[in-house]
Formats: structure tokens, sequence, C-alpha cells
């Protein structure tokens, strides 16, 4: 995971930004002051608070100044590896006992790993704040004590899980493979990838992880940041209490690039390699200026101008003028030593790749010869400021910025700074840097291509990064083994009190036409988002026509009223804005996110789109390809197949069970007249809600929405909905359940889905089964990634949860586990559901539960998308604004005898759809002499 920099998260929430259309550079948001307190422990320490009195939570952000960097030779993936471990307990909270204590009082922690940092946070309570501390201190101290060859080998199994399920299963994971070596040369500390060799994984030794704590885990070598709603005063004392006592040890030398080494030679920059995959892809890479230096600002503004968005220039380029392409993206991952500017392009099927390549070397050469122009610069500015705004919603989010600032610049409050390095960018810079860093000579290559396909390129094996073998380092004195730990470490912190989070206000007006208004409000940050969602989804396809309603959905921001595709992008450019079309099975859905100083103008542009659409010709054809060509690539990915056979399996004949995503012969009929009778007949004001989240009243707002909508009338006869009848679980008529399977080449994972029916969301039993779904997989210390992660190394995780819709639902559990063991972990789900309903959940269990779930519904209100999320749900499923709140208080009153009732009626092994993809072949006599005859299913679950 990389580090989270604003432009770098921007370049995935907002909308591109036209060549050559007039845009207003930035005025410059008001952003609220972040209250910072800076201070050093005697034994180096660097704390920095960040109290925020609105704030429900608070977070502890603990980073150490080690990353993959820092690694010896022969031992990629040792700082990762080391990561999971640091979560394996210590003496005074034995293994599994940090999650517990966390999720017992509605908390969590996670942690990631990059080149030049690992970082740990915690979220929770403010009353779980100390306890917080109190963990990561003894960690930070102990941990080696309580370092066993057991801890070692049970997360050596689930790293190479991780590995094998976003690495080498994962359709295009072999980029992050390839790629280190290819930009970077051997000996650079970025030449190896973060996860590692797989090799250099097994080799190592309880000894050297004792080693590596010793070098890097110390305070000199950390930084804190706690952030939230907390106390300022007594927070500091209890920094000072539970981290003053550690012994400051010497901080390590920080990594450096060896003299002499850069990019790789020409030869080796360059590689073509085959993978799971139906479309090509080509990923280019450029030496780049590293994190927050002079020059990394100019090449995150090149990313954008180049392949952020439909106006950007690769985007039009390939994917809309030349139509080569199904996607483009770009981005600077700019790092510690160094960085790299990267372009990755998607192909359409057929595509030319020589065509492909020529292309984008035209449109660099006219970028470096001319630089952007003016409104490119001002569009990709107003891109950052509101990418700003929406970074700083999340107090978890806020802390890690924090800390990045401090360990990358030394400044805690470097957010203005950092902003005003973008706004100073002149177009005359950005030229010089264009001209600097796109150079041919140190461009690296890979070329992802799919398997089989006619081609002299031969099949490529699944790369091992290339690692010197080198004795295992030499373990030195330890500085903390003898260590005296003070007694006040030997009792866990008092709980504070637990208080029941504020749920947000909803308000509801009525436009003159009828269209219901929902709005819930925000103040915090100038931030805005608007929904209008329509009953008009999957379902309200024609019965000849299937696909129709998701490809309307997807062409209303291809152009709308007098703007076609390139003008309806400007116009949203100028403000900064993030529109968003979907598709579900019961609606359709248009969002616009943007400042609240640009609301009037922004539901003008947002009722143009949901009236007035143009679907012009070209569009339709272009949008249909890239569609056709997105889900042939669905089905080249093992997740993907096995969610499709599950739902076709559990959902037969009803539209559940079809993939929301057409396939290529669905969307090849479909033409314009489709769309618009589509478009007439369902997008109308009586099947119309407005939703609305943020900073905004309903004074201010309605008058606007009645212009926009207001006159919104329906024409022709009104159309009623198809719904089927409220789903009652069906008596269990058969001693053998449907055991699916779904052939994935090349697998070596087996991506297991297993589930049934469950009923609707406005049934009673709603409040029991999401606490069920807490128990058996909805957190990290539930009984199925306990079972399947934890004691046996099977999966890197597995979750369970309800799929609540409106008339019924289904229970899904997934995971993806070592292929080797795919029955054993079939063996252990289905028991952990018979032990569900068998044994009634403990009152431990039950009450983590109910405290996670209360929790979860509170947090939701930090973010624009988390209100929206409410609203949704109020309108789509027609709950009572009060309903949030009655849903805790039934939660509150649950107990386990009605719990284990709930899962006597909606869980039975035998009605459980096991579905699995992978290596069937291997696996079928084994899984079909243990569960019964299986079904093998194509890549649409038929």
């Amino acid at each position: 995971m990389r580090p989270a920099r604003l432009l770098a998260l921007a370049l995935g929430l907002l909308v591109a930004a036209p060549n050559d259309a007039p845009a207003k550079a930035p005025s410059g948001v008001s952003l609220p002051r972040l209250v910072l307190e800076r201070f050093r422990l005697t034994n180096g320490l660097e704390v920095v608070l960040h109290p925020d009195p609105q704030a429900t939570q608070v977070v502890v952000n603990v980073l150490y100044r080690v990353g993959s960097a820092s690694e010896p030779p022969g031992r990629s993936g040792l700082a990762h590896l080391f990561e999971h471990l640091m979560f394996m307990g210590t003496q005074r909270v034995p293994h599994k006992q940090i999650d517990v204590i966390m999720e017992r009082a509605g908390g969590w922690n996670n942690a990631y790993t990059n080149e030049d940092s690992t970082v740990y946070y915690d979220v929770g309570p403010t009353a779980l704040l100390e306890t917080m501390l109190w963990i990561e201190a003894d960690r930070m101290a102990t941990l080696p004590r309580a370092m066993t060859a057991r801890k070692l080998a049970l997360q050596l199994k689930v790293v190479l899980e991780e590995r094998r399920q976003n690495y080498v299963d994962a359709p295009y994971g072999v980029v992050g493979l390839l790629l280190p070596a290819l930009s970077f040369a051997k000996g650079h500390p970025y030449s190896w990838p973060v996860i590692g060799a797989e090799a250099d994984l097994r080799a190592v030794r309880v000894p050297e992880l004792r080693a590596f704590f010793e070098r890097h885990y110390s305070p000199k070598n950390a930084s804190l940041v706690i952030a939230g709603g907390f106390d300022p005063a007594r927070t500091r004392k209890l920094v000072r209490r539970y981290f003053g006592w550690i012994p400051a040890a010497a901080a390590p030398a920080a990594p450096r690039v060896p003299s002499g080494v850069g990019i790789p030679p020409a030869s080796a920059r360059r590689r073509v390699v085959r993978d799971s995959v139906h479309l090509a892809r080509l990923t280019l890479t450029w030496p780049s200026p590293a994190a927050y230096q002079r020059g990394d600002a100019a090449a995150e503004l090149l990313a954008v101008i180049l392949a952020t968005g439909k106006r950007s220039r690769l985007h039009q380029a390939l994917v809309i003028d030349r139509q080569l392409a199904a996607d483009v993206s770009a981005y600077q991952d700019g790092r510690r030593l160094g960085g790299q500017l990267v372009v990755e392009v998607t192909l359409r099927a057929g595509a030319s790749r020589k065509q492909v390549e020529r292309t984008i070397a035209r449109v660099l050469a006219k970028l470096v010869a001319r630089g952007p122009s003016e409104a490119e610069l001002a569009r990709a500015q107003n891109r950052l400021e509101t990418a700003s705004v929406v970074r700083l919603q999340r107090i978890r989010h806020r802390a890690d910025l924090i800390n990045q600032y401090l360990a990358f610049t030394g400044r805690p409050d470097y957010l203005e700074r950092d902003l005003a390095r973008y706004r100073r960018a002149t177009s005359a810079q950005l030229k010089r840097w264009a001209a600097k860093l796109l150079v041919p000579g140190k461009r690296a290559t890979l070329w992802v291509l799919p398997r089989g396909k006619a081609s002299k390129t031969p099949k490529t094996p699944r790369p091992k990064t290339p690692t010197p073998k080198t004795p295992t380092p030499k373990t030195p004195k330890t500085t903390r083994a003898g260590l005296r730990v003070p007694k006040l470490m030997d009792t866990r912190p008092a709980l504070g009190k637990l208080r029941r989070p504020k749920l947000p206000r909803v308000e509801q007006a009525t436009l003159k036409n009828g269209i219901p208004v929902y709005l819930l409000r925000k103040h915090d940050l100038p931030l805005l988002q608007l929904r209008v969602q329509l009953r008009a989804g999957l379902a309200e396809d024609p019965p000849r026509r299937p696909g129709t309603a998701y490809l309307t959905a997807a062409l209303l921001d291809e152009g709308a009223g007098r703007r076609g595709t390139l003008a309806l992008a400007a116009a949203l450019d100028e403000l900064g804005a993030r529109l968003q079309t979907g598709c579900s099975y019961g609606n359709s859905r248009v969002t616009l996110r943007l400042l609240s100083r640009h609301l009037r103008r922004g539901v003008s542009l947002l009722a143009d789109v949901v009236r007035r659409p143009r679907f012009a010709p070209k569009d339709v054809r272009r949008v249909r390809g890239q569609l056709a060509a997105w889900s042939r690539q669905r089905r080249a990915d093992g997740l993907a197949l096995a969610d499709i056979a599950l739902s076709a399996s559990v959902h037969q004949g009803y539209v559940y069970g079809r993939p929301r995503l057409p396939t290529p012969a669905e969307l090849r009929p479909l033409r314009r007249a489709d769309l618009q009778r589509f478009h007439r007949r369902y997008y109308r004001a009586e099947r119309a809600t407005i939703l609305v989240t943020g900073d905004v009243r309903m004074r201010r707002l309605l008058p606007l929405l009645e212009r926009a909508f207001g006159r919104w009338t329906p024409r022709g006869p009104r159309v009623e909905a198809r719904r089927p009848a409220v789903l009652r679980p069906a008596p269990v008529k058969t001693k053998r359940r449907p055991l699916v399977l779904v052939p994935v080449p090349g697998a070596t994972q087996s991506v297991l889905r297993v589930g049934e029916l469950a009923p609707g969301r406005r049934s009673s039993d709603v409040p029991a089964l999401r606490l069920l779904a807490l128990v058996l997989g909805g957190s990290f210390t539930s009984r199925l990634n306990q079972n399947l992660r934890e004691k046996h190394g099977f999966t890197y995780g597995a979750r369970a949860g309800f799929v609540l819709r409106q008339r019924r639902g289904l229970l899904r559990i997934s995971t993806s586990v070592a292929a080797t063991q795919t029955r054993r972990s079939l063996e252990q789900i289905l028991a952990e559901v018979e032990r569900l309903r068998r044994e009634p959940v403990s009152a431990a269990e039950l009450a983590k539960a109910q405290r996670l779930l209360v929790e979860e519904r509170g947090a939701r209100s930090q973010t624009v998308g988390g209100l929206m999320s409410i609203a949704d749900n109020l309108a789509r499923f027609s709950l009572s604004p009060a309903s949030e709140s009655r849903l805790i208080d039934a939660v509150l009153r649950l107990d386990a005898k009605t719990l284990r009732a709930t899962a006597l009626r909606y869980l039975h092994p035998k009605r459980l759809t096991l579905v699995v993809a992978g290596a069937i072949k291997r696996l079928r006599k084994e899984l079909e002499r243990r569960f019964g005859p299986a079904y093998v299913s194509g890549p649409d679950g038929l």
C-alpha cells in the first residue's frame, strides 16, 4: 500500500481535465485548520496530537521508518512478513488478544508496508484510547520475547496465500512482481516487490526477525500520531506513561541508492509476458522525482493531464478517438529515494499493440514539444482542490496523512504547503518537466498478453524475484532482551465509558411534482454529494433486450442537454466535480460530488444528465464496446467467476441470478433507440428520489431542486415495476447440497463461495442476521477468519455477510485458499455454520458483535459517502427516518437464544451452495467424493 498522498488519491476520485476548453484556476478552498501539537519524548519518539472535538472516534497511528528498501539481500518481503507477526501477540497480550480486545470495544486495527515505511493504526471509540496506547507500547518494547517458530510458520502460510491471491492469481497481478526490476536497476532498494519472493520468505528464521526488530523497531525510528475526539492534556500524560520508559536505541542508517545504480540497461527494460486475462495491458514507467521533492508535484499534474478522465490526452486519443483502449490511467509514484511516472493502458480486444505504442509516443511528443495548456493546468488544480477536501473527511486518513508528512518532510503541518506546490505550478514549468521526465530512452515497458492467443511470444512462467543467495544475516546483540518492564504495563487499562454514537438527523421534503427529497447535513467540510435514484434497474430490462438498463445508465455521462461527451466533462472539470452513474437490480442512480460553493451549477448539470441524455450513436457504439471488453475481462477473474456462479445457482430463474455487467452477446444488439425507449419509460419524476448529503441547508437546497427538477412531469401512462413476492425460506427437500465448479486455468488458489437464500431488507429478522454475520465472518476475530487464517493458515482472509435486497437476500461466505486445502476449507466452513446452529453464541461474542455494529453505524457519519449510504437505504427500502436508531435498539436487545433460533431458521448446511473456482481438473474427484456430484459452470454462471 502506498502513502496516501493528495493528488494520487485524486486520480481515482475525480473526473478529467480537457485540453482546450476555458477553465478557471482554483481560488483556494477554505480548508479547516488542523490543530496540531508536536513534542518529542526523551527516547526520541516523535509525537503529534490532532484533537478534533467533533470526532466520535480516536485513531492511533504508529509509523516505523522501515520498509522493503531496508531488507538485506536475499530476504525480500521480510518487512511485510514482520508486519504480520506484529499482530501475533506479546507476553502480556497473547496471540489473537490484540484483535479481541479491540473488537470487544467496537474498535479495529490494521497495518500496511511499502518501500519506505510500515504503519500500524488502531481505530475505535475514545474510551479505547488508553488501551490502544498500552498495546502499541507493549509491542514496541517487548514483541521478540513472544516470537516463536510456530507463529512464523503460521504467518508465512498466510503471507504466501496473500501473495498468490493478490499477485499470482489476480489478473495483471504479475505486473506488481515484475515492474520493480524493470524500473530500477539491480542493487537499487526499490528493485524488488514489497511482497517479496517466495524462496526468500521461506528462508526467514526467528533469529533474523528478532534482529530486524531490534534494528528498526525503536522509538527513535518511529513517530506516533493520535487524532480524533480526546483530551490533549490527559493524552500527553498517557503517551509519556506508556512510551516514555522504552529505551532509546540508536536509529538505523536510512537506506540509500548505491553509487552508480540507476535504471536497468535498455535490454532489461522491456518485457512481454502472458497471464490469465482476456485483454492485453501495457504498463510504461519513467524515473521521476522523490516524494515532496522538486518536480514531484509537476509529475503528478502531468499524470492527470495525460491520462485521467475523458478529456485527458491519452484517454481522448486511445479510448475516444481511435478506440484502441478500454481504459487508460497514469500516476506519479513518488517515494523517499526516487519515484516513477506510470502509465497503464488496457487494450480493446483485437487492438494493435504497435498502434497503441505509436499513438502514445505521438501524444507524449506533443506534450513535450508544446507543454500543457493553461486550461489543462487549471483543471488539474481544480481536481486537487476537491481531492484535498475529500481526503480530510475520515479521521483515520487525517492521522495517516499527518504521519506521512512528518516522515517525508519533517513537518506534520505540511498540508497548506503541499497544496501550494500545485497551486504555484505553471504551464511553462510543466513543459520543462515533461521534457526532462518523458525521455524515450529511460522508459520501461511491460506488456501483459492473454494466454492462448496467436503470438510468437512464448508463455512466460510466473516470475520469481531474483535475489542473491546469501548466508543468514548474523543476529546482533539485542538491546531489549533483558529490559525491565515497569509494573504499569502488567495491567490492562480499564475501558472508558462507551457511548452510543450520535446518528445523523434525516430531513425530508417533497418537490411540487412529488419527487421526495432526503437531506443529511454535515457542515465540517465544504463538500456535498447529490444523487438522483430511479426505479429503473435490471428488473425493468425488456425481456428480449437484457442489458438495456445497464447500458442506459452507462451512457448518461456521455453527453447531456446541449453538451456532448467532452463538453460535459469540461463543465464538470471546471467545478472539480466527480460524476458517477450506476445500475443495480432494482435501481439506476446518478451521483455527483463537488464543493458546496458549486451547488447551483452542480444541480443544473445533474438535471441535464438525468433528464436529457444525448445517447449519440457514436457514443453508444464506443461505450458498448468498452463494456463488452470489461465483461470479457471480468470472466477471466476467478473472484468474479465465483460470485457469478453463486448468484446464478442460488437465484435460479430470478433477476438476481444474472450478472449485473451484461455479456458481450447481450450488449451486441442494443441500439440508441432501445436506450431512448427505456429512458422515456422509466426515467420519470414519479420513479425518482433525490438524496443530498453534506454542507447545505434545506432552505437553500429546495429552490435549486425545484428549478432543475420541479417541472419534470410524467409523460405517457404510468409503468408499474415488476417485483416478486417476498421470499420465505424453502423447506430442505434434498440430502445433497449443490456443488458448482468453475474452471480457472493456471490458478494456484481456489476461490470459494458458499451461500443460500436469505430474506429481504424489510424482514424483522434483519438485526439478528446482521449479528450472525458478524459472529460468523464479519470481523477479524470472527469464527471463519480465526479458523481458516489464524488456526490453519489456509487463507489471507475469510468473510461472511448477508446481501439484503428489496425482496430477497443472499448469505455469502467468501475466501480464497491454497488449492491443496480446498476440501478441508469447505469442511471447516460447513462445520462453522453447523456450530452456529448447534451452540448458542457466547455472551462475549454477542457483546462484541453488538458493539462492532453500533460503532460501524456511527462511523458512517464521517463522510458524505457514508451519509449517502444511509439515505440510499432509507429511500430504496422505504424505511422510516428513525430506522437506523431502531436497528441499533433492536440489536442491543437481542440475546443468544434469539440468535440461535434465527440461525436454525436461515442457516442449513444442506441448503448451502458450494462454489469452487480454480484448477478443478485436479480437485474434482476429491470434491465429488466428499460433497457429491458437481456441476461445471460456464463464465456466466449458466
